[in-house]
Protein backbone atom coordinates (compact mmCIF):
# COMPACT_ATOMS: atom_id res chain seq x y z
CA UNK A 1 0.00 0.00 0.00
CA UNK A 2 1.31 3.45 -0.88
CA UNK A 3 1.32 6.41 1.49
CA UNK A 4 1.68 10.03 0.35
CA UNK A 5 3.20 10.84 3.74
CA UNK A 6 3.64 9.54 7.26
CA UNK A 7 4.33 12.24 9.87
CA UNK A 8 6.05 11.06 13.02
CA UNK A 9 7.17 13.16 15.98
CA UNK A 10 10.61 13.63 14.40
CA UNK A 11 10.35 12.86 10.67
CA UNK A 12 8.12 13.07 7.63
CA UNK A 13 8.29 10.10 5.27
CA UNK A 14 6.97 10.99 1.80
CA UNK A 15 5.92 8.71 -1.06
CA UNK A 16 6.61 5.46 0.77
CA UNK A 17 5.24 1.95 0.40
CA UNK A 18 3.93 0.20 3.51
CA UNK A 19 5.05 -3.40 3.14
CA UNK A 20 3.26 -5.13 6.01
CA UNK A 21 -0.26 -3.70 5.59
CA UNK A 22 -2.24 -3.85 2.37
CA UNK A 23 -5.45 -2.09 3.48
CA UNK A 24 -6.25 0.97 5.56
CA UNK A 25 -8.02 -1.23 8.10
CA UNK A 26 -4.92 -3.40 8.58
CA UNK A 27 -2.76 -0.29 8.91
CA UNK A 28 -5.06 1.19 11.55
CA UNK A 29 -5.06 -2.13 13.42
CA UNK A 30 -1.25 -2.24 13.43
CA UNK A 31 -1.10 1.32 14.75
CA UNK A 32 -3.69 0.54 17.45
CA UNK A 33 -1.80 -2.60 18.53
CA UNK A 34 1.61 -0.85 18.40
CA UNK A 35 2.96 -3.24 15.75
CA UNK A 36 6.06 -2.01 13.92
CA UNK A 37 5.43 -0.78 10.36
CA UNK A 38 7.81 -1.90 7.64
CA UNK A 39 8.13 0.68 4.87
CA UNK A 40 10.09 1.03 1.65
CA UNK A 41 11.48 4.56 1.46
CA UNK A 42 13.13 4.90 -1.94
CA UNK A 43 15.54 1.96 -2.00
CA UNK A 44 15.77 1.65 1.79
CA UNK A 45 13.68 -0.62 4.02
CA UNK A 46 12.84 1.15 7.29
CA UNK A 47 10.83 0.29 10.38
CA UNK A 48 8.57 2.78 12.16
CA UNK A 49 7.34 2.51 15.72
CA UNK A 50 3.64 3.40 15.32
CA UNK A 51 3.51 5.00 18.78
CA UNK A 52 5.33 7.97 17.22
CA UNK A 53 3.00 8.42 14.22
CA UNK A 54 1.12 11.71 14.43
CA UNK A 55 -0.84 11.39 11.15
CA UNK A 56 -0.61 9.97 7.64
CA UNK A 57 -2.12 10.29 4.18
CA UNK A 58 -2.69 7.34 1.87
CA UNK A 59 -2.75 7.40 -1.92
CA UNK A 60 -6.17 6.98 -3.50
CA UNK A 61 -6.70 3.72 -5.35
Amino acid sequence: MKAKYIKTMDFIFEDVEILNADTEEKLLHKIKESEILKIKNGTEIEYINPDYIMFFGLEEK
